[in-house]
């Protein structure tokens, strides 16, 4: 089913309305990616997501190069060596010159360029020389939710009762995973966490607290 609204009349979470019905729920989790802004945008909720697209490619079977993960600073490359030997990396951000609905025709507006594929490749190898001449098994593209700040955006709203919003990982998801796991639990079934989330609000884009710069995406 396709979540299209949230219903949170009289500023208390009801459920979600779907295209095959509505589902009543007393909490509601908005962890939707690109679209996460759509949804509590019909709240009444500012989410400041721009869209970034980035080039994956995995390389084929290679001797071992690297143990780390790597991310570069400049946000513009993350790379890992595989258990069977495949490097794979992302590269790019940059932002993605479509609307989301374009997207209803397929995921062809998703895929890499060769050019882009081409820098993501000539900034791996200029951060890890033995990738010189490997040969690339496969290439994909992905979208990115990004905030301003490309942290993410994490909290029990406080206009909404029994929202949970966690949204805008600008790359890091698959990091930050299993942690959020964790706090969202929390956040649904108690209402707060022991973890210091109090940086992921989604009041810092409107606040005067200080606005942290982006450092990696990986």
């Amino acid at each position: 089913a396709v979540v299209t609204a949230i219903d949170a009349a009289g500023g208390f979470v009801r459920g979600v309305r779907t295209n095959r019905g509505d589902i009543a729920a007393d909490a509601v989790v908005v962890a939707a990616g690109v679209y996460s802004g759509r949804l509590i945008a019909l709240l009444g909720l500012e989410l400041p997501l721009h869209v970034g697209h980035v080039a994956a490619v995995q390389t084929v079977p290679l001797p071992p190069l690297i143990r780390q993960v790597l991310g570069v600073a400049s946000a513009d490359l993350a790379l890992r060596q595989e258990v069977n030997g495949r490097v794979r990396l992302t590269g790019g951000g940059t932002p993605w010159p479509h609307d989301l609905d374009d997207l209803a025709g397929g995921d062809d507006l998703v895929q890499p360029s060769i050019a882009e594929v081409a820098t993501a490749l000539a900034r791996a190898v200029e951060v890890l020389p033995d990738l010189a001449g490997a040969a690339v098994g496969k290439v994909w593209g992905g979208l990115l939710d990004m905030t301003p700040d490309a942290l993410p955006v994490i909290e029990r709203a406080p206009e909404v009762e029994g929202l949970v919003i966690a949204a805008g990982f600008s790359g890091h998801g698959f990091c930050l995973g299993p942690v959020t796991g964790e706090i969202v639990r929390d956040l649904v079934c108690h209402g707060a966490t022991p973890y210091p989330i109090a940086p992921f609000r989604l009041d810092r884009f409107t606040s005067t607290a200080e606005r942290m710069a982006a450092t990696l995406h990986g």
